[in-house]
């Protein structure tokens, strides 16, 4: 998925990660969350809980809002069903791994077949406290189509895997003069 096709506020997820994960002493220079309140109430992070299951260790109110539950602890699993919780379980599996970040495209759907179309990057954060995922649960401008009612199933419509960063190959140059 290329850049310029992504929702600003994903864009500028990604590039807070960037530079957290390039400068993790220098997180008070650049822009501050504050600075993006539409942002903070649609950020979550995941925690990976002892029996291996991501469950929600905080999130925003503009998550549960559209979800219409508390998340707290809860499996970030529950979100999907089928084949699609497979292909998340995977997904969040390799963006720990890498520890690069992935992106989700979905559909958020109602009851009623009420669709919109999301958006959800999931960044890794490693830390102190082990691994973590922050993530954001950006809608792409059609929550007026919910018709104020609640999501209950999600429908991946494509995926942006976490890219394997292999180091660049490095030459050496050894001069022996005899």
């Amino acid at each position: 998925m290329q850049q310029r096709m992504m929702h600003p506020n994903t864009r500028i997820l990604l590039d807070a990660w960037r530079r957290m994960a390039a400068e993790p002493d220098q997180l008070d220079q650049g822009p501050q969350a504050s600075e993006y309140p539409s942002l903070l109430d649609r950020l979550f992070v995941l925690r990976q809980a002892s029996d291996g299951t991501w469950v929600f260790s905080n999130n925003g109110s503009a998550l549960e809002r559209l979800i219409g539950r508390e998340l707290g602890d809860q499996d970030f699993l529950g979100l999907w069903s089928g084949n699609d919780r497979m292909i998340v379980s995977a997904l969040l599996e390799s963006t720990s791994a890498i520890g690069e970040p992935a992106i989700i495209r979905m559909a958020g759907e109602t009851l009623r077949g009420n669709r919109c179309d999301m958006e959800m990057p999931l960044t890794p954060l490693n830390g102190r406290s082990g691994m973590r995922i922050l993530g954001l649960y950006q809608s792409l401008g059609g929550e007026a189509m919910l018709q104020g009612r609640t999501i209950w199933r999600h429908r991946i419509t494509s995926l942006r895997m976490p890219e394997r960063r292999e180091p660049e190959p490095r030459i050496r140059l050894v001069a022996r003069n005899d």
